[in-house]
């Protein structure tokens, strides 16, 4: 537990949305060994980065195109 708070998807009451939660962290994770300047942003960011109360199904995230 992360400053003394509960781990997000613990906070779900939703079964299936626990659920999403946990591979949206598993993905999360994988997605920035890859793509390491990746940006998480909108509902996601707002759900994930500033612990925002609603939560976000999908993933909202910027890869830069290589040039």
């Amino acid at each position: 537990m992360m400053g003394g708070r509960i781990p997000l998807g613990l906070r779900i009451k939703r079964k299936r949305h626990r659920e999403i939660a946990f591979l949206q962290d598993i993905i999360v994770e994988k997605l920035y060994e890859i793509f390491s300047k990746a940006v998480i942003h909108r509902e996601t960011a707002i759900w994930r980065c500033y612990d925002g109360n609603r939560f976000s199904e999908d993933i909202d995230v910027y890869i830069e195109e290589k040039k």
